[in-house]
């Protein structure tokens, strides 16, 4: 599935006491994702390993600050929109993540590879 983005870093919540702004952006960003979900038309699994292809413009957002707040948001939708049970141990096996950049199309490619129980 590609997440058109780019998507909020983490620096954008950090020490800002903005829990409100937080709240708000989950919203929107869970929204987004959900319709990616319905979308590409995403079976629920149970669990799975996750591969993140993260496509930023430039280089100038440091890579965990891009992957901090993006991640969050795109399990949270998964959970809300039924894909996975939970994202906890017991659904998560593991996960990789590459850096690549593509002005033209900010965003992040999130491949599930369900696994064996």
């Amino acid at each position: 599935m590609f997440i058109p983005g780019p998507l909020p870093i983490l620096n954008d919540y950090l020490g800002k006491g903005q829990r409100f702004t937080y709240n708000t952006a989950k919203k929107q960003w869970g929204q987004s994702i959900g319709w990616e979900i319905r979308r590409q038309h995403l079976r629920p699994m149970g669990r799975v390993f996750i591969r993140w292809t993260w496509q930023e413009k430039d280089q100038r957002r440091d890579p965990d600050n891009v992957t901090g707040i993006g991640k969050k948001f795109v399990l949270d939708a998964l959970v809300t929109m039924g894909i996975l049970k939970n994202d906890g141990w017991k659904q998560i096996a593991g996960w990789t993540d590459t850096w690549v950049v593509v002005p033209e199309c900010p965003g992040v490619t999130v491949i599930l590879e369900e696994c064996d129980e």
